[in-house]
This record gives C-alpha cells, sequence and structure tokens, in this order.
C-alpha cells in the first residue's frame, strides 16, 4: 500500500453560478456601465468651463465616478473571464474585495443619490441619460449580479476590510483637493458650506453605512451558500 497522502485540491466555492449565465449578466453590467460613464465623459469634455484639466479631475473626483468605473473593471474582467479563479476558495483577497465592496459600494451611490441628491441639479437629455445610468440602472444590475450571478463564500472579513479602503482614500482625496482650490463634489462633505464638522459627519456615516452593509453583504452571502447548496 503506497504511503503518499492524497492529493488535495482547492475546495469548490460554494453554489456558484454557471459560467455562462454570470459572464452574460456581468457582460450587460459591462456595456450600461461603460456606456453611460462615456457619455459622463463626454458631456464634461464638451461643456466648456472651467478648464479641461480641472473638468476632468473634478469628474473623477466624484465618488460616483470612481465607483462606476470599479464596478465597469469588475463587470469587465468576469464577462470576459480574465479574472482570478473564484470558484475554488483560491481568490486573492483583492479580487474578493473587489467583487464585494463594487456592488454594494454602487448601491451606496443610489441610495444616497435618491434621497439627498437627486433635487439638486439640472441635466440636459443627455444629462439625464448619463445621470440614470450611473445613479439608477448600473446599481440595480450589479446589485442583481451580486445576488444571483456571483459564486458565493467570497465575502468575508479581510474582504470588508480592504473594500473600506477605497471609500477612506477617497475621503482622504475629498478634503485634499478641497482644501486646495475649495471644491468639493457633494454638498454635505463641501467645508464651505456645512463646515468642517459637518463635512467630516458627512464622510463618517457614509462609511460607517457601507461597513455596515458589507457585513450585511457577508452574511447573505453566507446564508445564500446554504441555500444554493441545498
Amino acid at each position: 500500500m503506497s504511503s503518499t497522502p492524497p492529493e488535495t485540491r482547492p475546495r469548490p466555492t460554494a453554489a456558484a453560478p454557471s459560467v455562462r449565465a454570470e459572464r452574460g449578466w456581468w457582460t450587460l453590467v459591462a456595456v450600461v456601465g461603460v456606456a453611460s460613464l462615456g457619455l459622463q465623459l463626454w458631456l464634461t469634455l464638451t461643456s466648456g468651463e472651467p478648464a479641461l484639466g480641472t473638468r476632468l479631475v473634478r469628474l473623477v473626483s466624484f465618488f460616483t465616478i470612481s465607483t462606476n468605473v470599479l464596478v465597469a473593471l469588475l463587470a469587465v474582467l468576469v464577462a470576459t473571464g480574465r479574472h482570478p479563479d473564484d470558484r475554488h476558495g483560491t481568490a486573492p483577497v483583492w479580487w474578493r474585495a473587489l467583487r464585494l465592496g463594487a456592488p454594494v459600494c454602487i448601491v451606496v451611490v443610489g441610495v444616497v443619490y435618491h434621497l439627498r441628491l437627486a433635487d439638486l441639479v439640472e441635466l440636459t437629455p443627455l444629462g439625464a441619460v448619463a445621470d440614470a445610468g450611473l445613479h439608477s440602472v448600473v446599481p440595480v444590475l450589479a446589485l442583481v449580479g451580486w445576488v444571483w450571478f456571483t459564486p458565493r463564500g467570497l465575502a468575508d472579513a479581510r474582504a470588508a476590510l480592504l473594500a473600506l479602503v477605497y471609500p477612506v482614500l477617497w475621503a482622504v482625496w475629498t478634503f485634499t483637493r478641497g482644501a486646495g482650490d475649495g471644491w468639493y463634489p457633494y454638498p454635505f462633505v463641501d467645508v464651505g458650506v456645512v463646515g468642517v464638522d459637518g463635512a467630516v459627519r458627512g464622510v463618517v456615516g457614509v462609511t460607517v453605512l457601507l461597513a455596515v452593509l458589507l457585513t450585511a453583504a457577508m452574511l447573505v452571502d453566507r446564508a445564500l451558500g446554504r441555500r444554493r447548496a441545498r
């Protein structure tokens, strides 16, 4: 009898959706996300004032835009299959953080926008199309994609903590840049409007909301994994 220990293989991720269904859905997310971002970029390039460089920096300073970029990146990688293996328990933490954090952050984008920001801007017809894509359609598609077309078992504490680094870095960038030229992307973080204390409370509030939703997502991930495994 051979004394060679049996080969150990990575444990499969619980109840993964079919590759075809997963790629198909995230292809839809990628198309809508890239199209919405492209339209918003074109509107920014053709808007005239202020200077082009300033317009572009301000565009990417919106949490909405950077989060939609992350969702689009996630969607393209899943749609094309060019991502780490996440079906056998071997996915690196950065990938698990992206698969968890991008959908959660974009849901927060949609919720905060519709509760606090939607009535503050007047939009052109094309601007309204881009706005709907970035703040409404992509959040819904990404949420459905995470619930129904994402392998379970990827959401854990390490991934959630790493996902929180993104909004913290965004807050640091927002306050650092705002201190230089006085421009802030949202009124609830605008030091000139709500003061330093109010701006800090705004950022802390959003960060706490993200932390709560990331924790909830971990619990949902486990529950869905058990349900699919039955």
